[in-house]
């Protein structure tokens, strides 16, 4: 028999947080929102932060084994098990505390289940940035069984679980080894020792990037305005996930902005190196100040080709170190013209890239499987929690660690 009662009556929400008075040299490890994936993950940071330096929302404490809840942006599903004493997490996070009578474990996957994150996401307020009060949380109902029952399924999800979580592991490491497969081939077919090299700003006479102060004109109207978050790591097609529009005036500035088909867009910030060759309907776009545009001279140099030698790792390695040999966070447009690629034959550069793209259709096809059977292990797990603390089956006649 599963009865269920308010989750403030089961755990304690917030019981503890660093006081103001904390001394300024005081040193923590921080878990903030981005840290926690909607896996249960938590990205554990290398280095400490000092009290006086750290973010004004570092204050919630816990013990290892409680529940992290995200009371913003609940449709993300951050929820994750506190992983050891001595951290601070972000007042973005509610921190819940079994009580006595409770399994820990059993209530963090309790707060995992679908029941419950849906009801969290229901209760949710806000369109762009939704989230739920922390007493409004503490209302949401969560089934308790015996205590018995409650480690009876904790340990069964425990060893279930842990299986699942090592497969998806495994099939997130044949994606890795495909992209490295993938740079493997760049690099032998794009970089030969005995080609001689030229400067890129031979074969590309405009190198330019976009405006300044643009911010303000982006929105949901407007032509394209082709950003970062649009070049990818490896390929080269547009990423139109997170298209954006800019709505600017007429100026000079949107004038020598303005791309063309076959022009090569290149990531010069965040992301450096990530490359996208326009395509004919997103000719007449804008890109944005953190992206390179690249117009090859078409009677010396295939666009396609240029995008895909800037991402063979000899090519990405000179764009992420300086002159001087240092790592570098951005470049500058003259320090792209200057580096250097193969001096080959247009109508080679061109078998270069036909090949490239049907090498690459291949990894993408095995990938988009792999990517299939992560989804369908993660969903297999979310349905296994949800069956398991709501009673749907009896775990007494399954088999998994600590289970009769």
């Amino acid at each position: 028999m599963i009865s269920t009662v308010p989750l403030k009556w089961a755990a304690d929400i917030n019981r503890s947080e660093l006081a103001e008075t904390t001394p300024g040299e005081f040193e923590f490890r921080y878990i903030d929102i981005s840290s926690v994936d909607s896996n249960g993950g938590v990205d554990l940071p290398l280095e400490p932060v000092l009290f006086a330096t750290a973010p004004s929302r570092a204050r919630r404490l816990a013990p290892g084994g409680a529940t992290l809840v995200s009371t913003v942006r609940t449709y993300l599903r951050a929820i994750a098990r506190v992983p050891e004493d001595g951290l601070v997490f972000s007042t973005g996070f509610a921190t819940v505390e079994a009580r006595p009578g409770v399994d820990a474990d059993f209530l963090y996957y309790g707060c995992r289940s679908d029941s419950f994150v849906e009801e969290v996401v229901a209760r949710s307020t806000g369109v762009s940035y939704p989230a739920i009060n922390p007493s409004e949380l503490g209302m949401i109902h969560v089934g308790l069984p015996s205590y018995a029952d409650q480690r009876r399924i904790a340990d069964f999800l425990d060893d279930q679980v842990s299986r699942l979580d090592r497969v998806v592991a495994m099939r997130k490491q044949q994606l890795a080894l495909l992209e490295e497969r993938m740079h493997s081939w760049l690099d032998d077919q794009f970089v030969l020792p005995t080609t001689a090299r030229m400067p890129l700003k031979a074969l590309v006479p405009l190198i330019t990037s976009g405006p300044r102060g643009w911010g303000e004109y982006v929105g949901d109207i407007g032509w394209p305005f082709l950003r970062v978050t649009n070049t990818v790591r490896l390929g080269i097609d547009v990423d139109r996930s997170d298209l954006a529009r800019v709505d600017a005036p007429r100026s000079a500035e949107r004038e020598r902005t303005r791309t063309q088909a076959g022009d090569v867009l290149v990531s010069i910030t965040a992301n450096l190196g990530a490359v996208a060759v326009v395509p004919p309907d997103l000719a007449d776009a804008n890109v944005s100040q953190h992206v390179a545009l690249l117009r090859a001279n078409p009677r010396l140099c295939d666009s396609r080709w240029l995008a895909w030698t800037i991402q063979t790792p000899m090519f990405r390695s000179a764009l992420t170190t300086s002159g001087y040999g240092g790592t570098k966070v951005g470049l500058g447009l003259g320090e792209v013209g200057s580096l250097s690629v193969p001096a080959i034959q247009l109508e080679r550069q061109g078998e270069l890239a036909v090949g490239a793209a049907e090498v690459n259709d291949q990894r993408q096809e095995l990938s988009e499987a792999i990517t299939a059977q992560i989804r369908l292990l993660q969903e297999r797990k979310r349905a296994l929690i949800t069956a398991a603390v709501t009673g749907e089956f009896d775990v007494t006649t399954a088999s998994g660690r600590g289970v009769a």
